[in-house]
């Protein structure tokens, strides 16, 4: 994906094993003039392989700067630690699946 800023969504099993994965251009999945403090919502599709694992998963998300090849920090809510998917992710939700 080539943008100035980036959206990445994961899917995790355990810590810092991705199971499935989804990047978009900030520009593509949220409004194209973004003001600080506004809020957005999009579809972010994650397809799933077909052979995982039945269990828990954990859903997370983040921003970043492919030029920079760095992730944006959160400033609104605590990272999850950088163990389990590396700095400045958001955990969205845990799942657990059949």
């Amino acid at each position: 994906v080539s943008c100035g800023g980036c959206v990445f969504g994961q899917v995790l099993a355990g810590v810092a094993n991705r199971v499935a994965n989804m990047e978009a251009a900030l520009a593509d999945c949220m409004f194209p003039s973004g003001q600080a403090g506004r809020q957005f919502g999009a579809a972010l599709p994650i397809a799933l392989p077909a052979d995982r694992p039945a269990g828990k998963y954990r859903v997370v998300l983040g921003v970043y700067n492919p030029g920079a090849n760095a992730r944006l920090p959160l400033t609104g809510a605590p990272a999850l630690p950088d163990a389990v998917d590396g700095p400045q992710a958001l955990l969205l939700t845990t799942i657990t699946l059949p």
